[in-house]
């Protein structure tokens, strides 16, 4: 009733700009005299006061909870987990998931707050030990660049080291009970322990590294980042185990299942899976039986294929590897040069329903991450949202033809090689299908309809010319990268495009 799915666990989450505030909160309370705010300090900084506070708290539990509203939100949501897990043990409970991790104090703090609150293991040969998996979610392209450092860091700390390793004894133990639940052995038989490797879960969003840099960019350096980690990891003796926080539309990770799964970097999915599922569809995907049971089969049966057919070693070929820094670079630059025209704000919000978006209630969090009236601040979510609604799908696929573009120009060998890939590379083919659906998906003629709202002429004129320029660029650019025409590649994609164009118009011009 409450989840929908049977043997649903419950992972916790929580944005580390909030655990800095409720440690500043606690750094008050111990009578620390550092003037300089705890998120403004240096890494360096950041983890020698939180290690002091490991080696020795400074504070009482009942205290701790008491230091500000902050620490009360974040100290109390680990002693109601301390109050489950010390009734029902970890049955029922995930991750621990920080959002925006940037670097390893944000996994360290966790530490911090679960001993406050007195949530530790079970076992009791492993006193100190969060008992949830604490789980880095890197989101913005900054992150997922520094992700694999960061990584190494965790690994190599004493505490991490000490962590991993107790929780994998501990999965081993439910695994084998498992196995005895499921299959009788008979008299006598003994049944072996699998002992796993350490395991560190790492979380990566696909949304704001593309609302940074744009469709290309933002995949490339998904793509890159789950590489480096896989590596980092095996270097210091772990396995990674990846959660991909994905959306609804291209912009924001979706696609094809399938060409999802096979399309992620060798190694990298080990036999099981964590994606999540958006709200806006869950009723397309899991809302009849036949439905539920068609999608679960894909992911099953994909993250089957996939893993079976991987080699965890292999490379990705060097001369891709050079194309997709250039397309990367290039496309980035196109898109950051779109957001930083001047004016460029402004015609987003007069020809978008960003202000009706941000009234609503229909989400799961506010619109923005503080409330300031910037673009930076802007989630991902709305932004995508708010360029569907007036159909220009703009973050699916601006700064694409300018990359296309001078890739074909100046590196004319690069391109053929990208051409001969892109039918036998599933990471080219998933994103240049993506790339080419939100480009179908978008109706200038609707969006220009939008662009009209903006009071100012010459801004109105201007943006719109660059967005019609690049519109024409990309559609240049997939052209001489296929060699058929979408209506003989993707037939059906393409009929259920046009048949939504005229009752889509009617209901924009209402």
């Amino acid at each position: 009733e409450v989840f929908g799915f049977h043997l649903a666990v419950l992972d916790i989450r929580q944005n580390s700009s909030k655990h800095d505030e409720a440690i500043e909160e606690l750094e008050i309370l111990a009578g620390g005299k550092n003037t300089t705010p705890y998120r403004s300090r240096s890494e360096t900084e950041r983890r020698k006061l939180l290690e002091s506070w490991l080696e020795n708290s400074p504070w009482t539990a009942e205290a701790a909870i008491q230091a500000g509203p902050a620490a009360a939100d974040v100290i109390g949501t680990y002693k109601t987990l301390a109050h489950h897990v010390s009734r029902h043990g970890t049955d029922g409970l995930g991750l621990s998931i920080i959002s925006m991790t940037r670097d390893v104090s944000d996994l360290l703090a966790i530490h911090v707050f679960s001993r406050a609150a007195g949530l530790e293991s079970p076992d009791k040969s492993a006193a100190g030990v969060c008992p949830l998996p604490i789980t880095p979610l890197f989101e913005t392209l900054e992150d997922l660049e520094k992700a694999p450092k960061v990584v190494t860091e965790f690994l190599q700390h004493p505490l991490t080291q000490n962590t991993i390793k107790v929780l994998a004894r501990h999965e081993a133990e439910v695994s084998q009970r498992r196995r005895l639940a499921l299959v009788d052995p008979g008299e006598g038989s003994v049944v072996l322990p699998v002992e796993p490797p350490p395991i560190l879960r790492v979380m990566i969003g696909y949304s704001d590294s593309n609302k940074d840099a744009g469709l290309l960019a933002s995949q490339w350096a998904l793509h890159r980042s789950q590489r480096g980690i896989l590596k980092a990891a095996r270097q210091e003796g772990a396995a990674a185990r990846f959660f991909h926080g994905r959306g609804g539309t291209v912009s924001r990770g979706a696609g094809p299942t399938h060409r999802f799964l096979e399309a992620l970097p060798k190694g990298t999915l080990s036999g099981d899976l964590r994606t999540t599922e958006q709200g806006e569809v869950i009723g397309q995907k899991y809302g009849t039986v036949p439905t539920a049971a068609y999608n679960l089969e894909l992911l099953l049966a994909g993250t089957a294929y996939s893993t079976l057919s991987q080699d965890g070693n292999a490379e990705d070929d060097p001369a891709m590897t050079e194309v997709f820094e250039i397309l990367s670079q290039t496309s980035m630059r196109a898109y950051r040069k779109l957001i930083d025209q001047d004016g460029f704000l402004e015609f987003f919000r007069q020809a978008t329903p960003i202000d009706a978006v941000e009234r609503s209630t229909i989400g799961s969090r506010p619109s923005r991450r503080t409330g300031a009236a910037g673009w930076a601040d802007l989630r991902a979510i709305p932004w995508v949202f708010s360029w569907s609604q007036a159909r220009f799908f703009l973050p699916g696929w601006y700064g694409a033809g300018a990359a296309l573009s001078v890739l074909a120009k100046d590196h004319a060998k690069l391109f053929r090689r990208l051409r001969e890939r892109l039918r036998v590379w599933p990471f080219a083919r998933y994103v240049f299908n993506n790339l080419e659906s939100g480009l179908a998906s978008a109706d200038l003629e609707v969006a220009q309809w939008y662009a009209g709202l903006v009071t100012d002429v010459k801004l109105r004129s201007r943006i719109s010319a660059l967005i019609q320029s690049e519109f024409d660029l990309v559609q240049r650019g997939l052209r001489e990268m296929f060699s058929e025409p979408l209506a003989e590649r993707r037939p059906r994609f393409r009929y259920t495009v046009e048949r939504r164009v005229k009752p889509l118009r009617v209901l924009h011009q209402r």
